[in-house]
């Protein structure tokens, strides 16, 4: 038996109070516009806050975002570039449950091939485990009972993206 809670929201485009890194911070282009691509009822499932609660997370959000820049295309030409982020945010009921959420999303997130995985020593975070396949990079990552995981797909350098999920989490250990 499980206790859950859960509410889908259209995510606002402007700025939030919410632990998230936002795709409009690591792109940082006045060009981008909002991409939506699906739509139910009142919410756009490509620009998705979902709220979600249960006893050992109290505070779960997970989010989507899609965007586009109408004047630059694909490295490989495959079309206009179409930047999105899709993030998780956890604040746990025990801090001893950081690490074992780490694992948990690692195992969930990476395939097989995912062999480059880093482990990174920040002072930042208590675990930082970092993805960079190019255009897709993910982050995994935790301080105290905050647990955060990124994957954004993109051109941005993941140096810009850990420093924004830095700055995001240690505002919401304050």
């Amino acid at each position: 038996m499980t206790m859950i809670k859960s509410e889908n929201y259209t995510l606002p485009e402007g700025e939030t109070s919410l632990p998230i890194v936002r795709l409009s911070e690591i792109e940082n282009n006045a060009d981008m516009l909002r991409k939506s691509s699906y739509m139910q009822g009142d919410v756009d499932w490509s620009n998705r806050l979902s709220y979600n609660w249960s006893p050992f997370a109290p505070i779960n959000y997970d989010l989507n975002e899609q965007g586009i820049v109408s004047s630059n295309m694909w490295k490989d030409g495959s079309g206009i570039y179409s930047p999105s982020i899709s993030t998780q945010y956890y604040k746990l009921t025990f801090t001893g449950m950081a690490d074992g959420l780490i694992n948990d999303l690692l195992e969930r997130f990476l395939y097989e091939y995912d062999k480059d995985v880093q482990i990174i020593s920040h002072p930042d975070f208590d675990n930082l485990y970092i993805l960079d396949n190019h255009e897709t990079k993910q982050i995994f990552a935790s301080i105290g009972e905050n647990v955060l995981y990124i994957r954004y797909h993109g051109y941005a350098d993941i140096d810009r993206i850990i420093t924004l999920a830095s700055e995001k989490l240690s505002i919401e250990l304050k």
